[in-house]
């Protein structure tokens, strides 16, 4: 990386906070990711879960249908 902005910190690998995962079918995906990662998913407004892994949440979200956006 170049270095454009002196006295920062610059890092070549990426920083991930939140990754989704488009499911169309929540309860499956809650069991599959549950299983899959041996956590349980936190149930979140929007008909998604977040499976914390590390400093990264996966976010699993239910697409089967339209949700009004906020």
């Amino acid at each position: 990386m170049t270095d454009s902005n002196p006295g920062v910190e610059q890092h070549d690998e990426p920083t991930l906070f939140r990754l989704t995962v488009e499911v169309g079918d929540i309860d499956k995906a809650f069991t599959f990711y549950s299983t899959l990662l041996g956590v349980l998913g936190r149930k979140q407004a929007g008909e998604r879960y977040y499976f914390t892994c590390g400093s990264v949440t996966l976010q699993v979200l239910d697409v089967s249908r339209h949700h009004a956006v906020a």
